[in-house]
């Protein structure tokens, strides 16, 4: 025997006994891990068709934890579920939320894979999130160096989860025309939904929506600031143009964020045709807000307002978010519970994931916060933004007209392509966010007409 056989044979696993084999096994730390050990050895691979179920369950509690398992078996199954329309099924999850966790009886390694899968996609967000922790926006509360800890990255991963819950339950099918797809008011969606978490969770997870949020309003707004296309038909930075991208959930935002370049955002965020959706979120939070509250904050303490609010979903030992709730929402005026428009900076620091010490570090009981100083700096820097933004519209409209299209900017006109041919005759032109805007027969256009999705003609 050669020295380079007796070194394969070397790396072989011995035969281990079932018992030994099962109990490897049933300590992986999650799916990904599993499938590369089954194939590593005969022991590995037997001994989990033995018990699969037994085994997929442990390792789905030693990957999310039997604290996060009910949201993350919750938001994998809201991604199966029907596409015939908004049904009674997304109901029956939402309540089996609330008993002890059951992985289904079909549950197999590929579903654990696909569960892993949308765990990577959180856990990347949560590790870009937390960075808020220690680097603040600017004069918006202390500095505090201290890393988040395992429970503030608990609450940060469990928020995103909730979100992506949301997204799989009420975001509308691309493949069925909107007719079909009558969601259930915002009434309905708050009871289903939002009525059965705490306060201070919907502001968890509230804050990764408007976390996202921004990422897709950079990417988009790139896209409208200097492609010519969008500029000839002034699709801007309504609201109502990136809900729907938001909606598409963590896989997709997960390429957006890491899209290096232009041309990469716009591939990601142009080709999207079909309806958009203005009523995915805002419309259920502005709901939740208008409905009238039988309690008001301020005639409150802290200790008797815990009788009158849903208290945590989970169990959570720390008191820090309900203390930073309590502190940020006690004078809102607008009696609002959570997603209050006013805090949307101090919701940027992610100071409703804190832990109690921190919160105790950062003196934070001890501060004031005014949204108003820079609401009305935002709004000041938003007008200074619009007057470029209709200087770069005309002259991009200009190009457009001259036959130029692609990536253009004041002082890079580089990457225009010249030369661009009139649409073909009875192609109608889709945007995202709008209908369809042109209408062209034999070189000439016969309908300019422009409609928003959402019911403005433009």
């Amino acid at each position: 025997m050669s020295a380079e056989q007796n070194t394969c044979r070397s790396r072989v696993l011995p035969k281990l006994p079932p018992e030994l084999a099962h109990l490897i096994l049933c300590q992986v730390p999650d799916a990904p891990t599993l499938r590369n050990l089954l194939l590593t050895a005969p022991s590995f691979y037997h001994g989990f068709f033995a018990t699969p179920k037994l085994i997929l369950k442990a390792v789905l509690i030693n990957e999310f934890g039997l604290h996060l398992l009910p949201d993350a078996l919750a938001t994998y199954q809201a991604s199966h579920l029907s596409e015939a329309g908004f049904d009674s099924s997304r109901e029956e999850l939402l309540l089996a939320m609330e008993n002890v966790p059951q992985i289904p009886e079909a549950w197999s390694m590929a579903d654990s894979l696909a569960l892993s899968k949308i765990h990577s996609h959180v856990d990347y967000f949560a590790s870009k999130f937390a960075s808020n922790f220690t680097q603040p926006p600017e004069d918006v509360i202390p500095v505090d160096k201290e890393p988040a800890t395992p429970t503030e990255m608990q609450r940060t991963i469990t928020a995103l989860f909730r979100f992506e819950l949301f997204c799989n339950l009420y975001r509308k099918s691309p493949n069925l025309p909107g007719w079909k797809q009558e969601r259930p008011s915002f009434i309905e969606r708050k009871k289903l939904f939002l009525d059965k978490f705490s306060p201070w969770e919907n502001e968890q997870w509230f804050t990764m929506y408007e976390y996202l949020w921004k990422l897709v309003t950079q990417a988009f707004d790139d896209v409208a600031d200097h492609d010519v296309l969008w500029g000839k038909h002034k699709i801007g930075f309504s609201p109502n143009h990136k809900e729907h991208y938001v909606s598409l959930g963590l896989a997709w935002l997960h390429k957006l964020a890491i899209a290096s370049t232009y041309d990469e955002r716009y591939q990601l965020l142009a080709p999207e045709t079909g309806e958009q959706d203005p009523d995915f979120m805002r419309k259920t939070i502005v709901g939740a807000h208008d409905e009238v509250s039988s309690i008001q904050l301020p005639e409150v303490t802290e200790h008797t307002i815990l009788n009158y609010v849903e208290l945590s979903f989970l169990y959570e030992p720390d008191t820090g978010p309900f203390t930073a709730w309590w502190w940020a929402y006690k004078n809102e005026l607008d009696y609002f519970m959570y997603a209050s428009p006013d805090l949307k900076a101090l919701r940027s620091t992610g100071f409703i994931m804190f832990d109690y010490d921190r919160i105790q570090r950062r003196n934070l009981l001890e501060i004031t916060f005014d949204p108003y100083t820079r609401f009305n700096e935002e709004k000041e820097a938003s007008i200074r933004s619009d007057e470029t933004l209709k200087r770069s519209r005309r002259k991009r409209s200009e190009i457009y007209d001259r036959g130029g299209r692609g990536y253009w900017s004041e002082d890079d006109d580089s990457k225009l392509i010249w030369g661009c041919s009139r649409p073909q005759e009875g192609i109608e032109l889709f945007l995202p966010g709008w209908g369809y805007l042109d209408t062209w027969e034999n070189g000439v256009l016969i309908d300019r007409e422009r409609w928003d999705l959402y019911g403005a003609m433009g």
